[in-house]
């Protein structure tokens, strides 16, 4: 992503972020037990609608792992929020 993503211009990336946890039997409380699942969260933010369809066109048109990406969705609890709005950001 780096070298195909804009870092400017009309379809720029702002953030990109991976975090990975394990899955809380309480999900308000990390000290209860894991229940042995593990999350994988990704945020991206994009200046604007174009930036995100740019993210998936490249990724359908050039990413050689685009396909075992999707068979590996469709094996575990997944979930995508598409071009949802950062309400509000801290910095």
């Amino acid at each position: 992503m780096v070298k195909s993503h804009h870092k400017d211009g009309e379809l720029q990336l702002f953030s990109y972020n991976l975090a990975k946890s394990p899955e809380f039997s309480n999900p308000l409380n990390v000290t209860s037990e894991p229940t042995g699942n593990t999350i994988y969260t990704i945020m991206e933010v994009y200046k604007n609608p174009a930036g995100l369809q740019d993210h998936w066109t490249q990724g359908q048109e050039s990413w050689a792992d685009f396909g075992a990406l999707m068979k590996w969705a469709g094996s575990v609890k997944f979930s995508v929020m598409h071009g949802s709005p950062v309400l509000y950001s801290l910095w």
